[in-house]
Parts: structure tokens; C-alpha cells; sequence
């Protein structure tokens, strides 16, 4: 499937192209395919080229994907396979750069996603000189605990272009209660 200059409020893609075969989208997802997309704006930020690819073998499905950005790059690998009830989904290297700021994972990430619940324990990034980790489910209900430590309040300017903010950030938040009426502290 091919398409040129989609438009969505202030999202543009210029061109995509999709070459895939998905069995079983319901359950666990199984896809053999690429993917490719040129000049995607959305906001402030430009994608100037995306790729990504994937294929299984037997119940699991590799993919990987990389977006080249005016002002960085993100890259990823990962795959999709069985697990309980659900699937697993495992980064097993995820990164990139903006303005110089670089973001890894530092060590492979899961996501677990059963009977409606994504459940996601002790997850690791380094994001520039500062680090962030993740853990909990979230679904119908969140119990989720995100920790920073030194991240550059820098990133936020990705989100919002020209805010100019600088710095780094410390700090502990945690969201719970149902997904409609969350609270966050």
C-alpha cells in the first residue's frame, strides 16, 4: 500500500510505503513486512525518513526500525512472542539522539500484555547524563512508578519547541486508581 501527502491537523507525511502480512492481530501478533515513510511533520518535529522491518519465525515476530530526525535519530530491535495468556513484547536495544542529547536502554526491556494488562518491571534508560526507570501494569487500572534522576530538563524542548528550558530533574511519580480517574503523585 502506497500513500502521498496524508494531512491530519498539523501532522503531515509526505509519502508512505506498507508491504505487510499480519496473522493473528487479535492474539499474538504475527508480521512479516516493511515499512517506510518520508518527511513526516507533527508539530516541531520533523522525521525525514522512517524504516522498519519484521518477521517471524514460528511464534515470534523480530522487528526492527530506525527514524532519522532533523535534529537526531532513534533506532530499535525488538520482538513479539507468546507469553500466558497474552504476548511479550522485548526491546532488546532501543536508542537514539536529539540535539546531541543521547537515550539508550540500558539493558533489555519486556512489556507483558495479558487479559487487557500491560505489566512492565524495573525498566532502564539513560537519557543524557541522567538515568529513568519504569515499573508496573497498566490497564482498566494503573499502578505504575516512574524514578528520575539528573535528566535534562533539556529533552522538553523536543515537546515544545523554543521553551528554552535547562537544568536537570530528580524525582519519584507514581499513578494509580482507574484508567478514567487516575491520580498521580
Amino acid at each position: 500500500m502506497q500513500a502521498s501527502n496524508l494531512r491530519r491537523a498539523d501532522l503531515t507525511i509526505a509519502s508512505t510505503d506498507l508491504d505487510a502480512t499480519i496473522t493473528d492481530p487479535l492474539a499474538t501478533p504475527r508480521i512479516e513486512g516493511t515499512i517506510s515513510a518520508r518527511d513526516i511533520r507533527q508539530g516541531g518535529i520533523t522525521v525525514t525518513d522512517l524504516s522498519g522491518k519484521a518477521s517471524h519465525d514460528g511464534d515470534v515476530t523480530n522487528f526492527s526500525a530506525t527514524a532519522n530526525m532533523d535534529d537526531g535519530k532513534l533506532s530499535l530491535d525488538g520482538s513479539i512472542k507468546p507469553e500466558g495468556d497474552g504476548f511479550a513484547i522485548t526491546l532488546s536495544k532501543a536508542g537514539g539522539s536529539w540535539k546531541g542529547i543521547e537515550t539508550k536502554l540500558t539493558k533489555a526491556a519486556q512489556i507483558v500484555v495479558e487479559n487487557g494488562q500491560a505489566s512492565i518491571s524495573d525498566e532502564d534508560l539513560a537519557l543524557g547524563g541522567g538515568s529513568a526507570s519504569i515499573s508496573g501494569t497498566a490497564g482498566s487500572n494503573l499502578d505504575v512508578s516512574v524514578n528520575l534522576n539528573a535528566v535534562p530538563m533539556s529533552l522538553a524542548n523536543a515537546v515544545a519547541p523554543g521553551f528554552g528550558i535547562e537544568g536537570t530533574f530528580s524525582g519519584t511519580a507514581h499513578a494509580t486508581g482507574a484508567d478514567s480517574n487516575p491520580e498521580a503523585t
